[in-house]
């Protein structure tokens, strides 16, 4: 009898309709020991052991996992184009509006902001652009897609406060703020962001505030900030769906 290995159905099956540790662990040992079933699935067992998967993970935290391994590729893929393109793809291509590559872009806006202040706040944008296409149950529930809105919108605020844009960035902070009380008040913060966005508030002058605490803004969504005419101009495109 030959092996049989998993496939993509088979092991989407396994981690929906198995909710047993041992059923975790043996699809866990299969992994770990098949480089054909580690191909298929491996990205389960490497957030698995560097402790971002629990053993009895959900279908949501599952497809995150996923998400997230293949955020990397999906980056090399747009970085290679300049901003209003990149905007354009994620626009227009539904692969390049995932939450990895969401949480991925923020993540380096941070690290860009540094060395490259205005390719961080692009970074930041494309996170925005992303978290406003993506809709509730892709892979998770409206209130947890509020909370990544908020953690694109941080980051965003960060990166404009490095570029010396205040007022741009207390009015994304706003944005950050309002989308945070809409999940956190439901589901608390089951992804860990909360302490990622106050620490991103503390680059504002009085940053110190909890998340949640109003800013004083109008209670509605701000223009997308920029820096400066030539930013503003043609961001975001005009087909971008509101939501949230």
């Amino acid at each position: 009898m030959k092996d049989t290995h998993l496939d993509d159905e088979t092991l989407d099956r396994l981690i929906r309709d198995t909710d047993s540790p041992e059923a975790r662990q043996i699809l866990l040992h299969a992994l770990a020991s098949c480089p054909e079933c580690y191909r298929v699935g491996g990205y389960l067992l490497d957030a698995y052991r560097s402790g971002e998967l629990p053993l009895m993970f959900s279908a949501v935290e599952a497809d995150l996992a996923r998400s997230r391994a293949e955020a990397p590729a999906l980056w090399e893929q747009l970085r290679a184009y300049p901003f209003e393109k990149q905007c354009g793809l994620i626009e227009d291509i539904d692969r390049y509006v995932t939450w990895g590559l969401c949480e991925l872009l923020a993540r380096e806006s941070r690290t860009a902001g540094s060395e490259d202040p205005l390719k961080a706040v692009e970074m930041a944008k494309l996170a925005v652009l992303i978290a406003r296409r993506l809709r509730p149950g892709e892979p998770a529930e409206e209130e947890w897609l509020a909370e990544l809105r908020a953690y694109a919108w941080a980051f965003l605020g960060h990166a404009l406060q490095a570029l010396g844009e205040p007022l741009g960035a207390e009015e994304a902070f706003g944005e950050a703020n309002r989308l945070w009380e809409r999940g956190a008040c439901e589901i608390g913060d089951p992804l860990g962001y909360g302490p990622v966005i106050l620490d991103l508030k503390a680059s504002l002058g009085g940053g110190q505030r909890r998340v949640g605490e109003g800013s004083g803004l109008p209670d509605r969504r701000p223009p997308l900030p920029g820096s400066g005419a030539s930013l503003r101009r043609g961001w975001p495109p005009g087909r971008v769906r509101e939501a949230g």
